[in-house]
Formats: structure tokens, sequence, C-alpha cells
């Protein structure tokens, strides 16, 4: 493919702190792990995907494939976000014992998912909404939307772009723009995130 430039395993950082070989460091919203000592100002790399033995939170347990999230306050691994800026970075590879001071971590990679933290308005239950990463879609409640979920947010958003434009059933726009959200729908089918 000629439009093919790397595997995105590893990105060049500029640091805004010291950091040795092995230490995390967040990068936009993706975690990552240096591969040699940066001195702060200066250009470093990380590698993003692969396991890693990392600094695992006191007092937290996880299991084997459970969600593994950087804390930025406390710079360790948790299996809990507790605030907004805490970012999901992979899963555990083996589990963690109460008293073990490191764990190990699969790290997701590029385009890793951002965490929103519980929330509970008016007595709402609490709702964590997780965007997908490499997606536009949400999971709830560490979810990830069923097809029927998918297919009725689909429609909803028809409607929603017909009533936006203002679109009329002769007007020439609504069969452009009927043509492109069938495609989308079409590649989503094909991509297995829509039945048929």
């Amino acid at each position: 493919m000629k439009n093919y430039v790397q595997p995105g395993d590893v990105i060049e950082f500029t640091a805004g702190a010291d950091y040795l070989s092995g230490d995390p460091v967040v990068i936009g919203e993706m975690v990552g792990i240096c591969t040699g000592d940066v001195a702060n100002t200066t250009v470093g790399r990380a590698i993003l995907s692969g396991v890693f033995q990392v600094v695992k939170a006191a007092g937290a347990t996880w299991s084997k494939g459970q969600k593994l999230f950087w804390d930025k306050t406390n710079k360790n691994f948790t299996p809990t976000a507790s605030s907004d800026a805490d970012l999901l970075a992979g899963y555990a590879f083996e589990s963690a014992l109460l008293a073990a001071t490191v764990g190990y971590i699969k790290l997701m990679g590029p385009g890793v998912a951002k965490v929103i933290p519980a929330i509970a308005a008016h007595g709402a239950p609490a709702v964590t909404a997780t965007v997908i990463a490499g997606s536009n879609l949400v999971a709830v409640n560490a979810a990830e939307p069923t097809k029927a979920e998918v297919d009725t947010g689909i429609d909803t958003l028809k409607t929603a772009v017909v009533t936006a434009l203002d679109l009329k059933a002769d007007n020439a726009d609504l069969v452009t723009v009927a043509a492109k959200l069938d495609a989308v729908i079409a590649a989503l089918k094909v991509a297995g995130l829509m039945d048929n």
C-alpha cells in the first residue's frame, strides 16, 4: 500500500518533565512507555503497545484482562478511573495481588479511549460513558453498544440530519444526503457493527 507510513508502535514526544527509561508518559490521550531517559524539553520516544511491568496503585488488585487506567494524579496504574484526567491505558496481562507494588499491563496502543467518570445528577443513576477507541461510539457502563442500539442510533441520526437541514421529500439535497447515509450504513454492516 503506497500510503503506509509505519506500524505506529513508537511515537516521538517533547518532554514536559524529566523521564527515565521505562517511565509511563502521556502523549495527548495515549499512554506510552519511554524507550530511554528523556530530559525536560527534549524529544524522546515512547512505545505505545506491548506488555510492561508497571507501578500499581497501593491497595488495588486486578484480574487478568481487566481494564487498567493511568492515574495522572498518583502516577500509577489502577483498575478504577477516579477522575476525567485518568486515561484508559490497557488491560491487565496478569492478575495483581493487594500486596504487590507492580503489575503487568498490555498497552492498548494508539487511539486509546478516554473515560468520563461516573456522574449522578438529581438522583439519576451513576453512568460511566466511555468513547470507544477509533470511533464516535460511546459505551455506557463499560458495555459496548449492541448492534440494535447502533441501528437505532443511525435511524435517529438520519432523522436528525433531515430535520436539521430542513430537507423536504422533493428536495434534490435529500437524495444526496440519503445516498451518503446509505453508504455509511452499508460500511457499518460490512464491518459487522450493524445488522443487515
